[in-house]
């Protein structure tokens, strides 16, 4: 996992992770993120939702190599999506 593909936007491009590099994605995540860490950053609120498989590694995969939180991987997504919607417009 050294040569770590750039992202570019495109989801496409993303592939999933081996079962090993998913354990070790979880056990970073788990161990980087608290609820200090949450709260510091001024998210107070909980959104519980359900996913794939899939696309929960795809969260915990860019998390990790974008060096963000869950939380963050989510919000720039919508950011995105708002900025495509006012494109449209």
């Amino acid at each position: 996992m050294s040569d770590k593909p750039t992202f570019t936007g495109n989801l496409v491009e993303l592939r999933r992770p081996s079962v090993e590099d998913r354990a070790e994605l979880e056990d970073a995540a788990r161990a980087r993120v608290d609820g200090r860490t949450l709260r510091r950053k001024g998210r107070t609120e909980q959104l519980l939702i359900r996913t794939t498989p899939a696309r929960r590694q795809q969260v915990e995969r860019l998390a990790r190599e974008l060096g963000l939180t869950f939380a963050e991987v989510v919000e720039r997504g919508l950011d995105l999506l708002e900025a495509q919607q006012q494109d449209r417009k």
